[in-house]
């Protein structure tokens, strides 16, 4: 019974990879071929059983095969979404956090009048706090226009002498675009990163 030579071929850049592909084909080979040596010649293995060995090999080909594709288009799915997303650097993002940086604003929602909403920030830096008063004739929103990082410690509305409840939208600048095994993470001006899919709504 002779044996004719089984080969598997795979294109790829990577040269470490084809190299490791290669040594798990010829390991394959050589104990289909040592089976053939060593087999009972007054119980010889059927023919059948070695095409089934060989069909195998060609699945392990297959799957290697796929896989690198697989590998190759995540990468470019990911450097696509990434390019996608670069866009928006500059502009603000609409996100769930009580941290603010330069350029970055907060804008308010009483329920009802008001005759004044205080909004209380903490230096990130020495932990001192400075208070934002807005009266019912001021603009409902507020802009970081120092170099300073702050965090939201306080917010109250109030209307004579009772108290309105009022909702705050953070908006924070997209500093820059960093992919992560999680996904795109957008950076903020502190560098605090979030996930592009938790972002509902960029403005200019």
């Amino acid at each position: 019974m002779s044996v004719s030579s089984v080969s598997g071929t795979s294109t790829t850049t990577n040269s470490s990879a084809t190299s490791n592909y290669t040594l798990g084909t010829d390991a394959f080979l050589q104990i289909l071929v040592a089976q053939l040596k060593n087999q009972n010649p007054l119980n010889p293995a059927e023919p059948q059983d070695f095409v089934a060995e060989l069909a195998q090999l060609s699945s392990v080909e297959q799957l290697t095969n796929i896989s690198k594709a697989m590998d190759g288009l995540k990468e470019i799915t990911g450097n696509s979404t990434a390019g996608t997303w670069v866009s928006s650097i500059g502009k603000s993002m609409n996100v769930l956090d009580v941290y603010l940086s330069e350029g970055d604003y907060v804008t308010f929602s009483p329920d009802d009048d008001f005759d004044q909403i205080t909004l209380t920030l903490e230096n990130q830096a020495d932990e001192t706090t400075k208070t934002v008063t807005l009266s019912s004739t001021d603009p409902l929103i507020y802009t970081v226009e120092d170099s300073e990082s702050y965090k939201i410690t306080g917010l109250t509305a109030k209307k004579g002498g009772g108290q309105v409840d009022v909702a705050v939208n953070v908006y924070r600048i997209i500093r820059g675009v960093q992919i992560a095994d999680s996904g795109v993470q957008l950076v903020a001006g502190d560098g605090r990163m979030y996930p592009a899919s938790d972002v509902k709504l960029i403005t200019q």
